[in-house]
């Protein structure tokens, strides 16, 4: 009796481990750990340059009155390092395993909020999400490379020397921003920017480009499938397209060059259309 006993404890165990092991497997979801959640602003040293590497979540950086960090992400996306080493902000996160990853609705959301002082020009930053947005409003920056799987780049009221955004599907947006030089690259993207710009090298393979600008010295453009715009100083132009060639209203066919000395514009769009207008005389081609 005994021995019949033990040999149906035996299978229960069998069977229940093997049940736990078709769940594990089916995508069965954990319990929230404190290793995934800090809702509360947590105050951090000073820092001048941000890097950040994450999975599943949206970057925002926002003004406040101190050095500060919060953040929500993916039950199963932990933190890795959060701190501040010789004036740099490190957040890295990793994924404890693949098997049974699957993403929360959108009604939850995963984010990380880096919180700096209004007064204070950050030197460089080092932004990286496989799956969000990254948003900053109003800040000075030095350089930054800002990078985005499948979300959006946002940037609103920056001053900066150098940016470089690189997106695989989502938008590049950039607005009221004074910028020396820009990079964008997208796959499957909108690339848009407006304010003040120099120097540009604008990609993308699917989706529009927009680009207005108050100066500009050397603008790059091109795209695949997708339309290209833009309103500049008249400048040296450019332009082909088996779409068609726009200029200050007037269509100029599929190639379209107008030689100019102080500033150079070069736009290429496979099957788009190219509508060029000018807003100033300034930079006007000679």
């Amino acid at each position: 009796m005994i021995k019949k006993i033990i040999i149906i404890l035996t299978s229960l165990l069998i069977l229940g481990t093997a049940l736990t092991g078709i769940g594990y497997f089916m995508g069965g979801r954990e319990p929230e750990t404190t290793g995934s959640v800090l809702t509360s602003e947590t105050k951090v040293d000073q820092f001048n340059k941000i890097v950040v590497d994450v999975i599943d979540a949206d970057i925002k950086i926002q003004h406040g009155d101190t050095f500060s960090i919060s953040y929500r992400l993916h039950h199963m996306e932990k933190v890795e390092q959060a701190e501040v080493v010789d004036g740099t902000l490190y957040f890295v996160t990793e994924i404890e395993r693949r098997i049974g990853w699957h993403h929360r609705p959108h009604t939850e959301q995963h984010v990380i909020t880096i919180t700096v002082p209004d007064e204070l020009a950050l030197d460089s930053l080092n932004i990286s999400t496989v799956d969000g947005d990254i948003e900053i409003d109003d800040r000075a920056i030095r350089s930054a490379s800002l990078k985005s799987v499948s979300g959006d780049i946002e940037l609103s009221g920056i001053t900066a020397d150098e940016v470089t955004c690189e997106v695989v599907s989502g938008e590049i947006s950039v607005r009221k921003s004074n910028i020396t030089e820009v990079t964008a690259e997208g796959k499957s993207a909108d690339i848009s920017f407006d304010g003040s710009l120099e120097y540009a090298d604008i990609n993308t393979v699917s989706g529009d480009c927009r680009l207005t600008s108050d100066k500009i010295k050397n603008i790059k453009i091109k795209n695949v499938s997708g339309d290209i715009e833009v309103i500049t100083p008249a400048a040296g132009i450019s332009a082909k397209s088996y779409g068609k060639i726009n200029y200050c209203g007037e269509n100029q066919g599929y190639q379209f060059n107008l030689p100019g000395n102080n500033a150079m514009m070069t736009l290429n769009s496979s099957s788009g259309k190219i509508n060029i207008q000018t807003n100033s005389p300034e930079n006007s081609p000679e």
